[in-house]
């Protein structure tokens, strides 16, 4: 069931790209932004379909569930993000680099195709550390501060 949930997120993603790279590039620039914010939204709700369909985070009470959900869903959108970007080869297209780098700056886009080159390539890892992320109970402890970077 995981493996399909991971699939069906990268087919996902491939869809918007392939209906997105058959428009003229005017056309695609006006719609990349829309594409884009679609995308960032469908990290986070795909990651909470993920965390549902695991038995043992069902059966933690209604309390325990909102309380990991709200500590880990950062970092677990994120991860997913590296990993459809990365199955997907989302950020090989210009169009969507320079839209990422309009939007959010050149050293985010740095970091994040930093990021995306050391992914482990095996799915399984991937899967893994997406379950052992979403038991964690400290996972928002490490948060990154651009500021204390400078």
């Amino acid at each position: 069931m995981q493996i399909r949930w991971i699939f069906h997120n990268c087919l996902n993603i491939n869809q918007i790209i392939e209906i997105s790279s058959n428009n003229p590039t005017k056309l695609r620039l006006k719609l990349a932004t829309n594409n884009l914010m679609n995308i960032q939204t469908y990290f986070y709700s795909s990651i909470i379909s993920f965390i549902k369909i695991n038995q043992k985070f069902s059966s933690l009470s209604k309390s325990d569930r909102l309380q990991l959900i709200e500590r880990n869903i950062h970092n677990l959108s994120g991860l997913n993000q590296l990993f459809i970007y990365d199955q997907t080869h989302f950020l090989n297209d210009q169009i969507e680099q320079s839209l990422i780098l309009n939007q959010y700056g050149q050293l985010y886009l740095d970091n994040l195709l930093k990021s995306i080159d050391k992914m482990p390539s095996d799915r399984k890892i991937i899967k893994l550390f997406l379950i052992i992320l979403t038991f964690s109970t400290c996972s928002d402890i490490v948060q990154f501060n651009i500021n204390e970077c400078k």
